[in-house]
């Protein structure tokens, strides 16, 4: 398999799973918990029809709102100490509650939250299933199929989300996150901190004369040969920006 085969592979597993999410008849929210009040930063088309709310109506904040008129509701009080026990322990959790469409009509919301991690460190965004259970309850083997299904997507989305789909190797987002946290670390303890960033000079050049497809496989080699220079286990190599790679090295 070619270079520039495999990346065209990775680049198209990823549009797959936007469309997944897209297409998938369950509404799926994800919210940020690297903000101020975790807002909510994707809904898809399946939320915006559960509830009557659009895109640009509810992306930017916290997704509470859905409680409406509900909230002091018994069983949303308990659902909502859940909640917050989970978050804190950064675990999965189930629990149905009552919310509120756009319109003012009350509907059971079974809610399905799952931690996602950069990397594997600390819980970074929450994404959440919901189901109107309204009409239906699932089973509880119902809902455990249905969670591991979620976290098995889970995994191949936090590993998306974290790398380039070209190179293989992490995405500015990716970078921009570990190397906040690294600079906080080491100006709280004094040690020394190495960035070098690399650019490809005269790039353009390379592709008008030799395609774009010859370019990417260009690309793909630099990242290998900068991977393959920093190998201890907090070196960390991304790709910043088209023909532009960054180095962090703690």
């Amino acid at each position: 398999m070619t270079l520039a085969k495999s990346a065209q592979e990775n680049a198209a597993n990823q549009e797959l799973f936007v469309q997944a999410f897209r297409q998938t008849g369950d509404s799926i929210v994800i919210c940020d918990l690297q903000q101020p009040d975790a807002p909510l930063i994707y809904v898809n088309p399946a939320f915006e029809k559960l509830t009557g709310y659009r895109f640009d109506e509810v992306v930017g904040r916290n997704c509470r709102f859905l409680q409406g008129s509900t909230r002091h509701e018994p069983t949303n009080t308990e659902a909502r100490t859940r909640i917050r026990a989970s978050l804190a322990a950064g675990q999965v959790e189930v629990v149905t509650l009552i919310n509120q469409r756009r319109n003012g009509e009350r509907f059971w919301n079974e809610l399905s939250l799952s931690p996602m991690r950069l990397g594997g460190h600390d819980i970074s965004h929450y994404i959440a299933v919901c189901r109107d259970a309204s009409h239906h309850m699932l089973s509880r083997q119902e809902l455990e199929q249905a969670h591991a299904k979620l976290q098995k997507s889970l995994l191949e989305l936090n590993r998306l989300v974290m790398t380039d789909p070209l190179t293989g190797i992490y995405n500015r987002r990716y970078f921009d996150t570990i190397a906040r946290r690294e600079f906080n670390i080491c100006r709280r303890s004094g040690a020394p901190l190495t960035l070098a960033l690399v650019d490809i000079d005269h790039f353009k050049r390379f592709n008008d004369r030799f395609g774009h497809r010859a370019g990417d496989d260009c690309l793909v080699r630099v990242a290998e040969t900068l991977e393959g220079g920093f190998v201890r286990g907090d070196d960390l190599v991304a790709r910043y920006g088209g023909e532009e790679f960054v180095v962090l090295c703690p």
